[in-house]
C-alpha cells in the first residue's frame, strides 16, 4: 500500500526491541526524549541496567550535558532499577520542533542491557523501549509511526520521530513526506525540514491532530499517515525514537503508548516473523507494518511463491488478521523493510469483550539472522513495568534447535515456521523474574505483556538477543607483504590508539591501520567514560614471494586482464584466484578477466591479492590502484513542461535535477549531439523549446568520472470534460457514506479555485489554498447549511494550451 493509499483497519503497536545485528548487549545506549502532553499522570519511568556477568561491571548514565547522572556496579545477580529524572527525558508540547537537552546515554565497561520501562497513568498506559545499543546508532532512518484512523476526537493523538546527536556538528535532513502536514512549531514544512544538533541535543519531529485542524477539522489521514516512510539523513551518527505518544489504528477513542527505538536501514533485514498477542485475531489488532526502503520492493508472505504486495521506497502496508498463518506471519522480502508488530496485551476476553483495543502496544521486529549468539541472559523481571507484574507470552525464534534451555529448564519440542525451515519458534507462558535462555544455535526472544484485567489498560513487549556490538579487530589480508589492513567492526567511539606488543604505536590513531612489520596488534577504544582494550589479532611476514603491480585510476569499475610477469608473460593463464579482497570494495574473477568495484562511499587507492596458475607454475600478485565512484547522478527520469506556446513545450530542464551533489549537468538535445559536445546553452536550458520527447545529460563529479542519462519530456496533460466532472449530491449527515462534496480530484491543476453560492447567489463557500479539497456543508462558524440546491463556480488551468477553463454546474445538499 502506497503511504498515502486508504487504510480501512488500523492497528495497535506492540514493543518488541532490538534486531538481529542490532541486539541490545553494549558498550553504550543512546535515548532520545519522548514528546508527551500534559493530560498525563506520570507514574514512573525507570531505567534498567542488567549484565551476564558475575564479576562486577562498571556503568556511567550522562545528560544531554554529558553531565554524569549516576555510576556505579552491576552484575547478573544485582541490576540497576534507576528513577530517571523527569527533566532529562520527557519533552514537553512546547518542545516539539526545535532543538532541545533532553535525552541522555549510558556507558558501561563492558557490555550491558538497558530498557526504559514506562508507567503512566497507574498502568492505564505502559509501554517498554529496549536499546539495540550502538546498532541504534546510523546515518539512514526512515520513520515509522502507528496509522492513523479518523475514530477518536482527542487533539492530542499524535505521530512523532525523536532524534539525538552523538556527536557535534551533526546535519540532519527528514523529507518525503505530504507538505499539507502541520507541525507542532504550527508551520507546514514542504521542502523538507533541515537541523543541525550537537552531541547530546535531541529534536522531536512531531504533529498532532490539533495542529492540523486548520487543514481538516477531521484529519486526513491520506496526507498525516505520509510520515509513515519519511526519509531521515544525516552526516554523523544519530538514534531514533520513533512511533505515538497517543496513537491508535483501531476505532479507540483516546489513543496509546506506541513506541520504539529504530536501527538504520544498513542493520535492518529481509526475513521476519512474528507470533500473535493475547488478542483474538477476530477484533483485527493483531498485526504489522512494513516500510519498504527501496522501489520494486517484492513482499512474500508464509512462504508463498507469489508476492503477495509490490512496496515503493516510503511506501507502507498494514499486514492484518487474514495475512496469520497459525497465528504467525513469516515475512520475506526482495530488498530490506522495517517490519514493526502490532499486538494485544490482554488475555481475557470475557472482561474484555467490548473493549479489546485497550491494550495495544508496538513493536519493531528483528530480522532473523543465524549469525546471532545462541545464548540470552540476564533479563531482569522480565514481567514487570514498575511494581506491575503483567501476564505475558515468551516467544523464542531458534535457529535448527534441538535443544531449548530456559532458567535451567530444558525443552526439546518446537514448532515450525511455514515458509521458512531453518527456524523454529517455542512459546512459554508466564515467565517471571530474570531470564536466561540457551540453545544450540541463535535465538531471538520476544515477550508480550499485558494485564489480565480491564481495571488497567496497559501492555508491552520486547525482544532480546545475545548479540554484542564489541569491537574486535578485523584483518584484510595474510601477511605484511599483502599490504595487510586492521580495521574495527565497530569505529563509532571517540578515540583510538593502536598498539604493537602492548606497547602505544605513534599517531596511530584511527580505526584502521596498516602494519609494516610482524607482531601482535591491538586496539584501546575511548568512549563516555571508559577504554575498552581490544583482543590483539597476530601479524607475520608472508612465506611466498609477491608480484607489485600499478594500474592507476579508474571510475566505477576496473576489469584487469592479468597477466604472468617476465619471463612468462606468454604462459596462458589456467585459474585466477583471490587471495585477499581491497579494503573497500570487492573483485570477482571471469573466465580471462578480473572485475573490481568499490564500495558506494569509498573513493582513493586500495589493493587486491590474487593467484595465478597455469602450465605448472604460480604467482602472487598485489595489485595498487585508485578508484573513484561515478557520480551519484540524482535526476528524474522525466519532466512535465512548464508550459506550452504554438506547437512547442516549454520545459525548465533543470527541474529534472533533485540533487547536486557537488556534481555538474550538461544538456544536450540528442545523443548526436552529446558526441559532437553541442550543449544546450545555459540561457535555453531553463526555457527550453522542443517537440521531441528527450533530452541527454552529461554529469560529472569532482572526480572527474562521468555518466549520461536519458530524461523523458513529458507532454501536457490534455483535460477532457470527463476530468473536470464534480459530484452533484452529497449527505452530511456523519454516517461515514458521502459525508462531503469532495473535488479532490482537482487537486493537482494550476490556478484551482471553486466558490459555492446559494439559490439567491450569495457566496456561501470559497475554497482557499491550505484547505481540504472537499466541503462538509457547514459556515465558517460550522452552521450547518440546510437541505438545498446550490451552485458550483470553479476553473483550473489547461496546461496544453496555459488557458483558463471554467466550469459550473447544481450541486444538492442532502441531510434527510
Amino acid at each position: 500500500m502506497s503511504k498515502f493509499s486508504f487504510l480501512k483497519f488500523l492497528v495497535l503497536i506492540l514493543i518488541f526491541k532490538s534486531i538481529s545485528l542490532n541486539a541490545q548487549l553494549d558498550l553504550e545506549h543512546w535515548f532520545s526524549p519522548i514528546f508527551i502532553q500534559n493530560s498525563h499522570i506520570i507514574t514512573s519511568v525507570t531505567l534498567n541496567l542488567s549484565t551476564p556477568s558475575t564479576t562486577p561491571v562498571e556503568y556511567k548514565i550522562f545528560d544531554s550535558n554529558n553531565v554524569v547522572r549516576k555510576s556505579g556496579f552491576i552484575t547478573n545477580s544485582t541490576p540497576l532499577v534507576y528513577d530517571i529524572p523527569l527533566s532529562i527525558y520527557l519533552a514537553s508540547k512546547y518542545e516539539g520542533m526545535r532543538p532541545i537537552k533532553k535525552g541522555f546515554h549510558v556507558s558501561g565497561a563492558s557490555s550491558l542491557y538497558a530498557s526504559i520501562r514506562l508507567n503512566f497513568d497507574n498502568g492505564q498506559n505502559t509501554e517498554l523501549i529496549t536499546s539495540k545499543g550502538k546498532t541504534a546508532i546510523g546515518n539512514l532512518f526512515y520513520s515509522v509511526n502507528a496509522p492513523y484512523q479518523d475514530f477518536p476526537r482527542n487533539k492530542e493523538v499524535n505521530f512523532q520521530s525523536n532524534i539525538i546527536a552523538t556527536k557535534d556538528n551533526t546535519k540532519i535532513k527528514i523529507s518525503g513526506y505530504s507538505p499539507k502536514i502541520t507541525f507542532a512549531d504550527g508551520k507546514k514544512h514542504p521542502d523538507g525540514i533541515e537541523i543541525t544538533l550537537n552531541k547530546g541535543e535531541s529534536y522531536c519531529f512531531v504533529s498532532t491532530k490539533a495542529d492540523n485542524s486548520d487543514n481538516d477539522p477531521v484529519l486526513d489521514f491520506l496526507y498525516w499517515d505520509s510520515f509513515i516512510g519519511a526519509k531521515i539523513e544525516s552526516d554523523k551518527p544519530i538514534a531514533i525514537t520513533n512511533g505515538n505518544f497517543k496513537g491508535n489504528y483501531f476505532f479507540e477513542k483516546g489513543g496509546k503508548i506506541l513506541m520504539d527505538q529504530s536501527v538504520p536501514v544498513k542493520k535492518i533485514g529481509k526475513e521476519y516473523y512474528i507470533r500473535k498477542g493475547f488478542v483474538s485475531l477476530d477484533w483485527e489488532i493483531e498485526g504489522g507494518l512494513i516500510v519498504s526502503t527501496e522501489n520494486n520492493n517484492k513482499i512474500y508472505l508464509n512462504g508463498s511463491s507469489t508476492p503477495t504486495y509490490t512496496l515503493n521506497e516510503g511506501d507502507f502496508k498494514i499486514l492484518k488478521a487474514i495475512d496469520f498463518k497459525d497465528e504467525g506471519i513469516f515475512v520475506k522480502s526482495e530488498k530490506p523493510i522495517y517490519f514493526y508488530q502490532f499486538a494485544g496485551g490482554n488475555n481475557n476476553n470475557d472482561k474484555l469483550t467490548l473493549y479489546p483495543y485497550l491494550t495495544p502496544s508496538m513493536a519493531f521486529v528483528p530480522p532473523l539472522d543465524q549469525q546471532l549468539p545462541n545464548t540470552i541472559g540476564i533479563i531482569n523481571d522480565i514481567e514487570k513495568i514498575d511494581d506491575f507484574s503483567l501476564e505475558n507470552l515468551t516467544h523464542i525464534l531458534a535457529y535448527k534447535p534441538t535443544e531449548l534451555t530456559i532458567n535451567n529448564q530444558s525443552y526439546t519440542t518446537f514448532s515450525d515456521i511455514q515458509g521458512n525451515n531453518d527456524w523454529k519458534y517455542f512459546t512459554i507462558k508466564n515467565l517471571k523474574g530474570n531470564a536466561n535462555i540457551t540453545s544450540d544455535n541463535s535465538i531471538i526472544m520476544g515477550i508480550i505483556g499485558g494485564f489480565e484485567t480491564q481495571k488497567r489498560s496497559g501492555s508491552f513487549a520486547g525482544y532480546y538477543t545475545g548479540y554484542s556490538n564489541d569491537p574486535v579487530v578485523q584483518v584484510n589480508g595474510n601477511c605484511i607483504q599483502e599490504g595487510i589492513t586492521l580495521k574495527l567492526s565497530n569505529s563509532d567511539f571517540e578515540s583510538f590508539q593502536w598498539q604493537l606488543n602492548d606497547v602505544d604505536i605513534p599517531g596511530a590513531n584511527l580505526s584502521t591501520f596498516s602494519p609494516t612489520v610482524e607482531g601482535n596488534y591491538s586496539c584501546n577504544v575511548s568512549y563516555s567514560g571508559f577504554t575498552y582494550k581490544v583482543e590483539p589479532v597476530e601479524v607475520k611476514n608472508c612465506n611466498y614471494a609477491i608480484t607489485d603491480i600499478a594500474l592507476g585510476t579508474d571510475c566505477g569499475q576496473i576489469i584487469f586482464e592479468p597477466k604472468f610477469s617476465a619471463p612468462n608473460q606468454s604462459v596462458i593463464i589456467s585459474k585466477i584466484e583471490i587471495m585477499t579482497q581491497p579494503n573497500n570494495g570487492e573483485a570477482e574473477p571471469s573466465v580471462d578477466n578480473l572485475i573490481i568495484k568499490g564500495n558506494p562511499d569509498y573513493n582513493g587507492p586500495d589493493r587486491i591479492v590474487i593467484k595465478l596458475s597455469g602450465s605448472g607454475i604460480t604467482e602472487i600478485q598485489k595489485i595498487d590502484y585508485t578508484i573513484f565512484n561515478n557520480p551519484i547522478a540524482d535526476l528524474l527520469s522525466n519532466i512535465d513542461p512548464i508550459r506550452t506556446e504554438d506547437q512547442f513545450n516549454i520545459y525548465d530542464l533543470e527541474n529534472a535535477i533533485v540533487n547536486y551533489n557537488n556534481e555538474t549537468f550538461t544538456f544536450y538535445k540528442n545523443h548526436d549531439d552529446l558526441d559532437d559536445d553541442i550543449p544546450i546553452s545555459s540561457i535555453d536550458k531553463n526555457n527550453y523549446e522542443t517537440i521531441e520527447d528527450e533530452v541527454y545529460v552529461l554529469i560529472k563529479n569532482s572526480f572527474g568520472c562521468s555518466s549520461i542519462k536519458k530524461i523523458q519530456l513529458n507532454k501536457p496533460k490534455i483535460i477532457d470534460d470527463d476530468a473536470l466532472l464534480l459530484p452533484n449530491v452529497f449527505t452530511p449527515n456523519n454516517d461515514g457514506i458521502n459525508d462531503y462534496f469532495d473535488f479532490s480530484k482537482l487537486s493537482d491543476f494550476l490556478d484551482f479555485q471553486l466558490k459555492i453560492y446559494d439559490r439567491t447567489g450569495k457566496e456561501i463557500y470559497q475554497f482557499k489554498t491550505g484547505m481540504p479539497y472537499k466541503w462538509d456543508g457547514k459556515s465558517t462558524s460550522g452552521i450547518n447549511y440546510p437541505s438545498n440546491t446550490y451552485w458550483v463556480i470553479y476553473q483550473v488551468n489547461d496546461p496544453k494550451t496555459n488557458t483558463i477553463i471554467k466550469r459550473s454546474q447544481w450541486l444538492l445538499l442532502k441531510r434527510d
